[in-house]
C-alpha cells in the first residue's frame, strides 16, 4: 500500500460521519486486510460516538462505521471476525507502569496478584519448589496485598521458610516489609540491622534472633531486589516477552514506563534486543531517571547526549525523565501531611527541572502528598516565567489527597495528573494518616476532569499494586479498596466513558501520540481490543473480570482467545 494510497483513504475519510451515516470510504477493489463486524465499538473519539464495526487495512483503521457498509467492503483476501455484539475498544495504555524492571525477573517470579488466599499463595511457592532445582532461588516480587486473602493478613517467616523447602526465598510486601527465610539471609548475608541497606530494620524474636522480617522503605526494598542474582540475559527477554504477552491478554497495547530501579543500560537491553528483532507486542514511551544521589543531573545530561525527545519509532520512543528527578524531592509511597525537603534537595531540583525545560524534554515527577506537589508546583512556576511548559506535557504523579488548589495550579501550567489505583491496595492507610472526610476525595477524579486537567490511568504495578488495569478501572469508577471499603464519595466517582479515555486517549497523549492512537477513527494505527463483556453496562464490582478476547497491535492479532483462537499468532 503506498503512502498516497494511504492519504488518500484518510483524506476522503475525514468527510464522513463514523455512526450515523458512515459512506463507503475506500475503493472495494482495495479490499481491507480485515474487519469487525456486528459489534459495540466505543470510539473514545471527541464526541464519544459508538460504531458497529472497523475496516483494517495495513496497520491502520480504513474504516468505521455501520455493519451493512463495512461489510461491502469485504474482498476475497479480508478476514472477517463476526463480533456477535461485543465491545471492542482502543487497546489500552498503562501512563506508569514499571514493565522494563518487572520484565528482567518476570519468568522467574511467582505471582500473588490474583490468589483469593493465603493457603493459595503458599501453594504456589510449594508448587514452584518442586519444581525448581535446590538452592534456586523464588521470589514474590509485590502487587498483592493481606487484604486480599480470606485470612486477611501476612504470611509468617515460618510459613514462607516451610513452603520454600531447600530454596532460597524473597518475598516483598508493597514498599513495606520483605520475607526471607535463613538460606536467603545467608546468601544475601544478612545477620543484623547493619547488614541491611540504609533505613531497614531487621525484625527480632523475643528471643533476639532475626525473623527474616525487614521493613522499610521504597529504596530500601530496590537494593535488596538488587541484590538478587539476577537471571541471563535469554530469560530477561523472555520474562520481558511474557510480561508484555500478560499485559496484551487485558487489552493493553501500549504503556508509558516509569522507571525505577532499573539499572541503566543494562536493565534497558533486554527491551531493545526484542525490539531491534520486530518482536514487539505493545507500543512504549520510555524514561530515564538517575539511580545515583546526588548526581542526577550529571547522569542525565550523560545519558541523553545523542538521545533527544521522542527519539524512536511508533514501537519504542523515549520520552524524557521520571519518575524521580532529585531523590531528595522523593517523598514516599504514602501521602502525608506535610514534606520537609532540604534546601539543598529542591536546589537540585530547581536546575535540573530548568535543564529539561530549556532542552524542550518531557518528565513526570513523584508526589504522593500534596504538600511536596505544592512545592514543586511553586518550582515549575517560577521556571514556566522564562520557559513555557505547557507544550512539554509535564506530569505530577500520584498525589493522593490533591488540593483544588494543586489542581488550579496544574491546569494553569499545562500539567497533567496522573493517577494509579494505588489506594485499592492503601486507602486504610490514608483515612488513618488524613481521616475519613479528608480521604472521601482521594484521589479528587471528578473535580480535576472539571478544572479541565488531562488525567491519565496507571497501575505503578507490579510491586505496589496489580498490573491487572480493570482492577484500576473498576477503582476508578467505584473508589473500594481492596478490602471492601469505600473511601472516595460519589461526587468524586467520574463516568465509565472518561474512566476508558484516561486508559486510552489521555494515555497516548502523554505519549505525544494522541493523533496515531488512542481511539478508533479513520486513519489511525489499529491497536484494538475485543473485550470479554460488556464495559458500559456491566456491573461495576465485576469490572475487574474483564479479559481481551482479540487483541490487535498495529494491525496484527497479538493474542486470541475463545471463540478467536484461530485468529492466535
Amino acid at each position: 500500500m503506498t503512502i498516497w494510497w494511504r492519504l488518500a483513504v484518510i483524506t476522503t475519510a475525514l468527510a464522513l460521519s463514523a455512526c450515523d451515516q458512515p459512506t463507503n470510504p475506500i475503493n472495494t477493489a482495495d479490499a481491507p486486510d480485515m474487519v469487525l463486524l456486528g459489534g459495540k465499538v466505543l470510539t473514545v473519539d471527541a464526541n464519544n460516538a459508538t460504531a458497529e464495526a472497523i475496516a483494517i487495512t495495513g496497520n491502520r483503521i480504513s474504516a468505521v462505521g455501520g455493519t451493512t457498509e463495512i461489510r461491502a467492503l469485504v474482498g476475497e483476501n479480508t478476514s472477517i471476525v463476526e463480533l456477535d455484539g461485543r465491545t471492542v475498544i482502543p487497546g489500552l495504555t498503562d501512563s506508569h507502569i514499571h514493565v522494563i524492571r518487572a520484565g528482567l525477573t518476570w519468568a522467574q517470579e511467582i505471582s500473588w496478584a490474583d490468589i483469593p488466599t493465603l493457603d493459595e499463595a503458599l501453594g504456589r511457592v510449594r508448587n514452584a519448589a518442586a519444581s525448581t532445582p535446590d538452592g534456586e532461588w523464588l521470589i514474590v516480587a509485590g502487587g498483592w496485598h493481606k487484604f486480599q486473602f480470606v485470612e486477611k493478613r501476612l504470611p509468617s517467616a515460618a510459613e514462607v521458610s516451610e513452603a520454600a523447602g531447600n530454596h532460597p526465598i524473597y518475598v516483598q510486601y508493597l514498599y513495606d516489609t520483605a520475607i526471607l527465610n535463613q538460606a536467603a539471609m545467608s546468601a544475601l548475608s544478612i545477620a543484623t540491622d547493619a547488614d541491611v541497606p540504609p533505613n531497614g530494620t531487621l525484625r527480632l524474636d523475643a528471643s533476639g534472633a532475626p525473623t527474616g522480617e525487614i521493613d522499610g522503605t521504597i529504596g530500601v526494598f530496590h537494593r535488596l531486589q538488587g541484590a538478587l542474582p539476577k537471571p541471563d540475559f535469554a530469560t530477561q527477554v523472555a520474562g520481558t516477552k511474557q510480561f508484555m504477552a500478560e499485559l496484551n491478554r487485558l487489552g493493553m497495547t501500549s504503556f508509558s514506563d516509569g522507571s525505577g530501579g532499573s539499572q541503566y543500560p543494562e536493565g534497558y537491553k533486554p527491551l531493545f534486543h526484542i525490539w531491534q528483532n520486530g518482536e514487539m507486542t505493545m507500543r512504549v514511551a520510555y524514561r530515564l531517571m538517575s539511580q545515583n544521589r546526588g548526581q542526577e543531573l550529571a547522569d542525565l545530561q550523560n545519558l541523553t547526549q545523542l538521545l533527544p525527545q521522542g527519539f524512536g519509532d511508533d514501537w519504542l520512543r523515549f520520552n524524557g525523565f521520571g519518575e524521580v528527578i532529585i531523590w531528595g524531592m522523593h517523598d514516599g509511597s504514602r501521602a502525608r501531611p506535610e514534606f520537609n525537603p532540604s534546601s539543598e534537595a529542591r536546589a537540585s531540583l530547581v536546575e535540573t527541572l530548568t535543564w529539561i525545560a530549556e532542552n524542550r524534554y518531557s518528565m513526570e515527577i513523584h508526589a504522593s502528598s500534596d504538600s511536596s506537589a505544592q512545592q514543586i508546583l511553586d518550582i515549575l512556576d517560577d521556571i514556566n516565567n522564562s520557559t513555557p511548559i505547557a507544550d512539554l506535557r509535564w506530569s505530577i504523579l500520584h498525589i493522593d489527597a490533591a488540593s483544588n488548589s494543586t489542581l488550579t495550579r496544574m491546569k494553569a501550567l499545562g500539567v497533567a495528573y496522573g493517577i494509579q489505583d494505588r489506594l485499592y491496595f492503601d486507602g486504610e492507610t490514608l483515612v488513618e494518616t488524613f481521616g475519613a472526610e479528608h480521604a472521601r476525595s482521594a484521589p479528587p477524579l471528578k473535580t480535576a476532569l472539571n478544572t479541565g486537567l488531562m488525567v491519565v490511568g496507571g497501575t505503578d504495578a507490579p510491586a505496589v499494586g496489580p498490573y491487572n488495569p480493570w482492577v484500576a478501572v473498576r477503582w476508578i469508577l467505584d473508589g473500594k479498596t481492596v478490602n471492601g471499603v469505600t473511601i472516595r464519595s460519589a461526587e468524586e466517582i467520574p463516568s465509565r466513558e472518561e474512566a476508558l479515555r484516561m486508559y486510552t486517549q489521555n494515555g497516548a497523549w502523554l505519549q505525544f501520540a494522541e493523533n496515531e492512537r488512542g481511539s478508533i477513527e479513520t486513519g489511525k494505527l489499529a491497536d484494538i481490543a475485543i473485550l470479554s463483556d460488556d464495559y458500559m453496562n456491566m456491573p461495576v464490582e465485576d469490572l475487574n473480570q474483564i479479559t481481551s478476547l482479540l487483541t490487535i497491535v498495529d494491525g496484527e492479532v497479538v493474542y486470541a482467545d475463545a471463540p478467536f483462537t484461530n485468529s492466535a499468532p
